[in-house]
């Protein structure tokens, strides 16, 4: 069984349950906390932590860890809140612009939810892509060789774009998205170039060009990148 400190520590943490010190006392707020938390689960509500209300709470924090690591956290799912899964949560908050508490309301865990959703799809959605629109990824060739856009971008890539800009919190410049297979020739680009096919970018930070160390820097340590490079007035970056 948890120690009443850690049931405490969850129980705060997914869903204001418990709003009291986290001092180990099993005292009037604890057994409240229980209770509460027990009806919302459809357990029997008598304010007692037993064995099926302790797998009913693991689940729930495992849960919310699940939905963190899909939305750029690296927990560990154990159940378990400590320091990481909350400054994983606090993180998350700030990112979305919600009050950095800590504390994960259902209406958090629903946003959660849906941004898993939306991240699962592989078809970019425009209308929901934050900083960027899908003319700035337009084909160098203006429209000369082909219709401006000869492959659907890759979500991945777009997302990583996304995160990037949040992340300096400055403006993300792409100097060259989509390639046609002429204009990718004219350009000098290697045969098989990621850029035919929406799954790369050359890009700088809130400049008309900057081989910019930190951006590269920062793309080099993200997992869905295959590739980065950088010393030609931009950052390339593709994604897997």
């Amino acid at each position: 069984m948890l120690s009443v400190k850690q049931v405490q520590l969850n129980l705060r943490h997914i869903g204001y349950y418990y709003k009291g010190a986290i001092d180990g006392i099993e005292g009037r707020l604890t057994k409240a906390a229980y209770r509460s938390f027990q009806q919302d689960s459809k357990l029997v509500v008598d304010g007692i932590y037993g064995k099926k209300t302790e797998q009913a709470l693991i689940q729930m924090c495992k849960d919310m860890q699940t939905a963190l690591n899909k939305n750029g956290a690296a927990l560990t799912v154990d159940g378990i809140v400590g320091s990481k899964t909350i400054a994983a949560i606090k993180k998350y908050q700030s990112t979305h612009g919600l009050k950095a508490d800590g504390i994960i309301s259902q209406s958090i865990m629903d946003k959660l939810n849906a941004d898993i959703a939306q991240s699962t799809s592989t078809t970019v959605i425009w209308d929901k892509v934050k900083y960027f629109k899908k003319t700035e990824f337009e084909c160098g060739c203006h429209r000369q060789y082909c219709n401006g856009y000869p492959a659907e971008m890759n979500k991945t890539l777009i997302d990583l774009l996304v995160r990037a800009r949040e992340h300096f919190g400055l403006p993300i410049l792409i100097t060259s998205g989509l390639r046609c297979v002429k204009q990718n020739k004219i350009v000098g680009g290697i045969p098989n170039s990621k850029h035919m096919y929406g799954k790369a970018a050359d890009c700088s930070l809130n400049s008309s060009s900057s081989n910019d160390p930190k951006l590269y820097a920062w793309f080099k340590k993200q997992p869905e990148v295959s590739y980065t490079y950088t010393g030609f007035g931009a950052v390339h970056v593709d994604v897997k």
